[in-house]
């Protein structure tokens, strides 16, 4: 965010800019003060165009990445939010993301969660979405799930209506398109597909940084 002009404008396929192709915005380079915080102002965006009507943001540090250590922690600080969760609201269905098959051991910390709690009964209701199946050619997206949700129109509008907070780019309500430069393919992958992917846990899951 700090180039300029964006760089996705000058891939050998480029992709549009919401800022016009131009930033030069000299965030600071710690990678946390202003990302997490445009991050955070796109899911609230995009969560209210989807109509929830309450989120709880856990605000737990993103450092598993460093050692298996780092990771166990991340896993238990993780563990306690969604068990705290699960007490205050018995019986609730719980969604996660499919971190076994994903890009980023906070996803596959995620998942691990999960894992846990299905095991000691602690929740019931859960299903994993794969957004990364967006990755693959339209005819193999739909691989390995356990079931595919098929949108209907009226509901697609939503859906894209939910996608347009990662590629807005405002400013006054910190919105950068993070998302969108972030994942221009994976995005209008999304936007052009009326189907989600919903997994469940393999029998063979293998919790853990690195499985």
């Amino acid at each position: 965010m700090n180039a300029d002009p964006c760089p996705l404008t000058t891939w050998a396929t480029p992709h549009p800019c919401a800022a016009g192709g131009r930033h030069n915005l000299s965030w600071p380079t710690d990678g946390t003060s202003m990302i997490v915080a445009g991050r955070t102002a796109e899911f609230m965006a995009s969560a209210k165009a989807v109509g929830v009507d309450k989120v709880i943001n856990f605000k737990v540090v993103d450092d598993g990445f460093d050692s298996t250590s780092a990771y166990n922690k991340l896993v238990d600080r993780i563990d306690a939010k969604v068990r705290a969760l699960a007490a205050q609201y018995p019986g609730a269905s719980h969604k996660f993301t499919a971190g076994w098959l994903e890009h980023t051991e906070t996803h596959k910390a995620c998942s691990d969660v999960a894992y846990r709690l299905m095991n000691d009964g602690t929740i019931s209701d859960v299903r994993f979405n794969h957004v990364y199946a967006y990755e693959r050619p339209l005819d193999q997206r739909a691989n390995g799930a356990a079931y595919v949700l098929d949108i209907p129109g009226s509901h697609m509008t939503k859906k894209r209506n939910a996608m347009y907070a990662y590629n807005t780019w405002d400013p006054s309500r910190n919105l950068y398109a993070l998302g969108y430069h972030s994942v221009p393919e994976l995005l209008e992958a999304a936007h052009a597909d009326p189907r989600e992917f919903v997994y469940t846990l393999p029998s063979d899951y293998r919790p853990g940084k690195g499985n």
